[in-house]
């Protein structure tokens, strides 16, 4: 079963993606803060966009 089929089925799964991106763009803005280094600034507005691509793929109609 492809990866997309797997998010818009299920749910755990679909969960656990997003925490693992909320975790890793709350360490990039708070590593940003303590160390106030801009690149890590970038990297964490960049970790946003997997974030709204799996809303994408998990709202997209299905193709089967």
């Amino acid at each position: 079963m492809p990866f997309r089929e797997r998010l818009q089925k299920d749910r755990f799964l679909f969960a656990m993606c997003l925490g693992f991106l909320a975790f890793i763009t709350w360490a990039l803005a708070v590593s940003w803060r303590l160390l106030n280094e801009p690149l890590l600034l970038i990297l964490a507005l960049a970790s946003l966009v997997p974030a709204f691509y799996l809303f994408y793929l998990r709202d997209s109609p299905r193709t089967t």
